[in-house]
């Protein structure tokens, strides 16, 4: 741990004979001294070689913490750029002219340990001699004993040929040749090796990894990574890569992954494979969706206990699927958590004034510096976002990155990514299409999911519960007309699992109503979320009591009946 306090204990002797006379020293303390040094340092060679292009170019630096400590408190540090001047005035590198950077202030939070940024390289089509300048950082808690505190870019000319390399040069390389993970995953771990082992530690290692659409693009698929800094110390480094679910069933999907040498006088060498393939596989996911009939139609992904029986699904691949009609002008609570807040405003279908569709929809997220931001999806203007931070004027912009809220848009869709008071990553699509010539909005969660078990809303309240689902038969006559009569009972548990909350009829269907997706759907719930018509007992409402409590004061209102959001941590915003 890092900086962890001196700690000590005591030892004590004792006897019950009473003929043995126990001596001054029959007490001692110990003290246990953390002899870990936990220092705040740059995560790249301490010579970083660049080739100057035509064209401005980033190069990425890291800055972390020594070692492998576990960093258990905030660290604030500055890093600023500084031209050389005891060096010869032709070989000094000038701000504004050779690089770009100006000082930043940033704070590296447990648990991540390390945190990285870029720095432009400026380019021109002249011929120059090498140039440095130097990039340091600064910690503001001088406890934190700063090593490798102080990096030097050299830059060359693009015609400068690289050395020769010594046959026993490492090389880096992908582990194997084919990377696969499911849709679900929320990211793929990229695993490089180095070989052989460098004999001089002195050094860190590093290459620059990129990405390349392949049946799988970028952003609708994954998070593309251009040119990033990977540093290697030891035998291997780790990459992940942000997989992005999409809810439409596409069977499996490809893309590429590569490395590429970033400087002229490097260490290390690519060996094979330096490009290898990640298979995505289909999954499921949570969203709120209109069907062809119009009514917004709710699917989630079930947690199931290890007393669900089933012949019929895949029990890792079954979701709960159920309707909320809701009421035109009204808005509804999807999701409540601490720090996040997700509500959809409901709309009269122009096609059919007897449908409702989901218009808006309206985020209220917590930044990590506490400060309250609305995001705003309006079907009407094509799902450009309308952003509010505080009482800051509304901004309508296709993209926002601030205070760990990344709203970006592309196409007709909408990615919204919330750090959920820095639990997990909470990541939202919000998508506009149009059905039976309705524009109309469609919301998923494809990351963060069931992580939580303080949510609610009617979406939220279903995160991370354990539900069991069991084969029902039928004791008597049908009220209603079923596509099948393959039943499950649904036992919604506590939290614990300890006991039944909630108990259900639900009806298999291998496709949740007309959509094409890769999971099963026990479908419930088609009177409000609430009681089905088919069954008498067990007969419990789907989601928790009735769906009129769910119901909001306006598209950013965080109370309701069930709300978690947390108002106070908003401050005056």
């Amino acid at each position: 741990m890092c900086d962890d306090e001196e700690e000590t204990f005591s030892l004590l002797l004792e006897s019950s004979d009473p003929n043995v006379r126990l001596g001054p020293r029959s007490t001692a303390q110990v003290f246990i001294t953390d002899d870990d040094e936990c220092t705040i340092q740059f995560m790249n060679e301490t010579m970083i070689m660049v080739v100057e292009e035509d064209i401005d170019r980033q190069i990425t630096l890291c800055i972390g913490i020594g070692g492998d400590l576990i960093l258990d408190r905030e660290v604030r540090f500055a890093v600023v750029a500084e031209e050389l001047t005891d060096i010869p005035v032709d070989q000094q590198a000038l701000s504004g002219v050779d690089f770009m950077f100006d000082p930043i202030i940033r704070v590296l939070r447990p648990p991540e340990n390390q945190i990285c940024f870029n720095v432009t390289i400026l380019g021109d089509d002249r011929q120059e001699d090498l140039k440095m300048f130097n990039v340091s950082v600064f910690a503001e808690d001088e406890e934190l004993r700063s090593s490798r505190a102080e990096i030097t870019v050299a830059i060359m000319s693009d015609i400068t040929q690289p050395p020769t390399l010594d046959p026993q040069t490492p090389m880096v390389e992908f582990s194997v040749d084919v990377y696969s993970v499911g849709e679900d995953a929320g990211f793929v771990e990229i695993v490089l090796t180095i070989f052989p082992a460098p004999n001089n530690t002195e050094f860190v290692h590093s290459v620059l990894f990129s990405t390349a659409d392949g049946t799988a693009t970028a952003p609708d698929d994954y998070t593309a990574q251009v040119d990033t800094s990977i540093t290697i110390e030891g035998n291997s480094a780790t990459v992940l890569v942000e997989i992005v679910e999409d809810n439409v069933s596409e069977g499996e999907e490809s893309f590429s992954v590569l490395l590429t040498l970033p400087v002229v006088f490097q260490r290390v060498a690519l060996g094979e494979p330096s490009t290898s393939i990640v298979v995505i596989r289909d999954a499921g996911d949570v969203f709120v969706d209109d069907t062809v009939t119009g009514d917004p139609f709710f699917i989630v992904p079930l947690s199931l206990t290890s007393n669900s029986q089933s012949d019929s699904f895949q029990e890792n691949r079954v979701a709960l699927c159920y309707e909320i009609h809701g009421m035109p002008g009204a808005d509804f609570n999807l999701v409540s958590d601490i720090c996040t807040s997700v509500n959809a405003l409901y709309s009269i279908s122009s096609v059919n004034p007897q449908l409702n569709f989901i218009s808006d929809i309206g985020v209220r997220a917590v930044d990590v510096s506490g400060n309250c931001v609305n995001i705003r999806v309006n079907v009407a203007q094509n799902c450009t976002p309308e952003i509010r931070r505080g009482n800051n004027d509304i901004t309508v912009l296709p993209r926002f990155e601030s205070g760990g809220i990344s709203v970006r848009k592309t196409g007709a869709s909408v990615r919204i990514s919330v750090p959920n008071c820095a639990n997990t990553q909470l990541v939202m699509w919000v998508k506009c299409r149009e059905v039976d010539n309705q524009p109309q909005l469609r919301f998923d969660i494809t990351r963060g999911f069931n992580l939580n078990p303080t949510s609610h809303g009617l979406l939220g309240q279903f995160w991370n519960i354990p539900v069991t689902v069991t084969p029902y038969t039928f004791p008597g006559p049908v009220v209603y007309d079923l596509q099948s009569q393959d039943l499950y009972r649904v036992d919604i548990l506590s939290p614990s699992g300890s006991e039944i909350v909630r108990q259900f009829v639900a009806e298999f269907s291998r496709l949740p109503w007309d959509h094409n997706r890769p999971e099963s759907c026990l479908y419930a719930g088609d009177q409000q979320g609430g009681r089905t018509l088919e069954f008498t007992s067990p007969n419990d409402p789907v989601i928790e009591n009735n769906y009129r409590l769910y119901k909001t004061g306006g598209l950013f209102s965080t109370g309701f009946r069930f709300s978690k959001f947390n108002e106070t941590i908003c401050g005056s915003g």
